[in-house]
């Protein structure tokens, strides 16, 4: 009895381990690649959807809706506030190897109701966790 608990504990840790070692990716980034439809200037205007470049770096292959895009701005600039703006993309793809071999896709941003000035986030998130490295804040202009 005694050695079939410690087998079954055995099992149950190496399975816990495993999982964990799979959960998420090694991390991501972002980058803001210029307004939608307009010139790759790596600026975010006002009133102007932007494109933001993101990529999953290592682990499983991209699943879609696992991961999402968040963008906050903030209009006067303190990012210690709440938000004034903030939206969230289910990340579908589509997901283009990109020259670094790592997974990328380009996302719209809703720049719209945000004016010059703002400060704004963007970054990757696994299970309403930050993907370590894929924070970029940016400047509206």
């Amino acid at each position: 009895m005694k050695r079939i608990a410690l087998t079954l504990l055995g099992a149950a840790l190496s399975l816990s381990t495993m999982s964990t070692a799979f959960a998420a990716p090694a991390g991501g980034s972002t980058a803001i690649l210029g307004p939608t439809g307009g010139p790759r200037d790596g600026l975010a205007h006002a009133s102007t959807p932007t494109d933001v470049d993101v990529s999953i770096v290592g682990g499983a292959p991209v699943v879609p809706y696992e991961y999402s895009l968040v963008n906050s701005c903030w209009f006067t600039g303190k990012v210690s506030t709440p938000a004034d703006s903030y939206e969230r993309f289910d990340l579908i793809g589509p997901w283009f190897v990109g020259s670094d071999g790592q997974p990328h896709s380009t996302v719209s941003v809703n720049n719209n109701p945000v004016p010059a000035g703002s400060v704004c986030k963007v970054f990757v998130a696994h299970n309403n966790t930050t993907v370590k490295g894929s924070t970029t804040t940016y400047s509206v202009v």
